[in-house]
């Protein structure tokens, strides 16, 4: 059975790359639109940070739902969206593996939405219990800033590519 990598795990790497692109832009190299290494850095960050807190919050949905605290409305409704309908419940009563299927179904879901919002984040993740998450994260990382400067960025990724034809990079909805 190959290794589990952890969300963060993939999200380090991620960040790597990025990094790696933006010092081959600040190097020798003789690009025609050597910008646009820049805004692949930024877009392949803002996709991990995506990434990274829809992996997340797959891996604390199930040890959510096996802890037997209460299930509200809006997480309700998110599995509902994802296809966990009456029938596949009932098709669960037999299955070997339930909560994968659940996780399955779910990571597949979020995979057409964006997280890379911090009111998205954290509505997201209050359905499990977990409130100001975001926030959280700013102050355990000692950034004061953190949140706004993170937000900034992802918002002027359409400010960064003067040609309105290749905006096409946004094309997932967000989860509200």
């Amino acid at each position: 059975m190959p290794a589990v990598v952890q969300p963060i795990t993939v999200f380090e790497k991620t960040i790597d790359r990025s990094l790696a692109l933006l010092e081959l832009h600040s190097g020798d190299v003789e690009l025609g639109e050597k910008d646009d290494l820049v805004r692949a850095a930024v877009i392949l960050a803002i996709a991990g940070f995506d990434r990274y807190f829809t992996a997340k919050y797959c891996d604390v949905l199930i040890p959510h739902l096996k802890s037997g605290k209460k299930v509200d409305d809006e997480l309700c409704k998110r599995l509902e969206d994802s296809g966990l309908s009456t029938r596949f419940a009932l098709e669960f009563l037999t299955a070997k593996r339930p909560y994968r299927k659940i996780r399955t179904i779910v990571q597949n879901s979020l995979s057409a939405h964006t997280t890379h919002r911090d009111s998205v984040i954290d509505a997201l993740f209050l359905q499990l219990g977990l409130k100001g998450l975001c926030e959280h994260a700013q102050a355990k990382a000692k950034r004061k800033n953190l949140i706004k400067r993170t937000m900034k960025l992802g918002s002027g990724l359409i400010k960064l590519d003067p040609q309105p034809d290749r905006r096409q990079f946004d094309h997932r909805q967000e989860i509200s």
